[in-house]
């Protein structure tokens, strides 16, 4: 009797540790899939709930698959709270018991949880890009249209800049124009020399920073000049107005020689919170990060000063390596032509630059920053 009590403790003990081995297995697989399904549902910024539920059950049930697991039933909730989106999926499921119906239990109810999310933290975000004659040629104008409209358009959701992030737009080739308001503001405050809509190189060494123009203080000064292409667009400022940026790239044109130096001080010039923009906020102040992406598909031609490439190239990798020590992250793309050593160079990492053998390329190469930028992490 005593014998037949202890096999039946010992069947009792030996059964229940073999159901609660297969309801880990069946929680931790439960877990997996429900951790590929948040994913997926953060990858679509600017579906609609409906959307994002019924792909994270996709991706769930494309990564689930056990016997003795029934009534699975998954619900995703997303949340804005913040600046942080937060999207959590939930499942309950059931696993059968093997053992357990011999003392009353036949299942055991099983609940994961998945959550991921992503920081809206307030971007500012300065396009410099090369407005160049050679961007005419083999479609790269359009596919740069294209591109950096699509990367507007994923820093909104549901058709909203809900983090606040602010966008600049450089456009550049040996010189940037101003708006005349720009202009007006810079001459009221003594801080341009000369008469015109465009800017030149400023005196070196102000030339490679974003040192604030102080009025009487001619090294520091921002020469003006009449445009050499009637097709410069002006520089826009940092705004929230995105939808606005999208219709503004689709107005530039390609005109003119290539100084990358005046695109990557101008970009620091619309990040700084000094004249003659002033939306940025403090380097340094952690209130918003700070990026600059420079696109450009040739050599340096010419500056205020020189026709030498090398001598140019000097100037625009002093301008990038003061663009880093402020604290902007600095990204490079190349389109078939220019100096790949030295864009690298200016990156902020050696990833953060692309070197492109076709314009085609731009759309994929532009997503791959902005995936960057936007970083998302599980949290469970």
């Amino acid at each position: 009797m005593i014998f037949a009590l202890s096999v039946f403790v010992i069947f009792g003990f030996v059964g229940a540790a073999i159901d609660f081995s297969r309801v880990d297995s069946a929680r931790r697989k439960l877990q997996d899939a429900a951790d590929s399904a948040v994913l997926r549902a953060m990858a679509l910024k600017s579906a609609s709930d409906e959307s994002r539920g019924a792909a994270a059950d996709k991706a769930f049930a494309d990564n689930f698959a056990r016997a003795g697991v029934y009534d699975i039933n998954g619900d995703l909730k997303r949340e804005v709270s913040d600046n942080v989106i937060s999207q959590t999926y939930t499942v309950h499921a059931t696993v059968t018991s093997y053992f357990g119906a011999f003392f009353g239990k036949d299942s055991y109810p099983v609940t994961v949880v998945s959550q991921a999310k992503t920081s809206l933290d307030v971007f500012e975000i300065a396009f410099v890009l090369d407005t160049t004659g050679s961007m005419a040629e083999a479609s790269k104008m359009p596919n740069l249209k294209s591109s950096v409209d699509s990367a507007m358009a994923g820093l909104l959701e549901n058709g909203k800049n809900v983090s606040g992030s602010k966008i600049a737009v450089v456009p550049f080739n040996t010189q940037v124009r101003l708006s005349n308001a720009t202009v007006t503001t810079m001459a009221s405050q003594g801080l341009s020399t000369g008469f015109g809509s465009c800017a030149v190189d400023r005196a070196q060494p102000s030339d490679v920073s974003a040192v604030a123009a102080q009025k009487g203080k001619a090294v520091t000064l921002y020469p003006l000049g009449n445009c050499d292409e009637s097709s410069l667009r002006p520089v826009q400022g940092l705004s929230d107005n995105i939808a606005a940026s999208r219709s503004f790239i689709q107005t530039l044109q390609p005109g003119g020689y290539t100084n990358i130096t005046m695109g990557v001080q101008w970009g620091m010039e619309v990040l700084s919170p000094n004249q003659p923009f002033t939306g940025a906020t403090e380097f340094g102040s952690g209130k918003a990060r700070k990026f600059m992406i420079v696109v450009t598909d040739g050599d340096n031609t010419k500056n205020f000063w020189s026709w030498s490439a090398s001598e140019i190239d000097k100037r625009t990798a002093l301008a990038c390596a003061d663009a880093k020590a402020r604290g902007i992250t600095v990204y490079t793309v190349k389109i078939i032509e220019g100096n790949s050593n030295m864009l690298r160079k200016c990156a902020s990492a050696p990833e953060y630059f692309y070197d492109l053998t076709n314009a085609n390329q731009l759309n994929a190469t532009m997503a791959g920053i902005f995936k960057s930028i936007n970083k998302t992490r599980l949290s469970m």
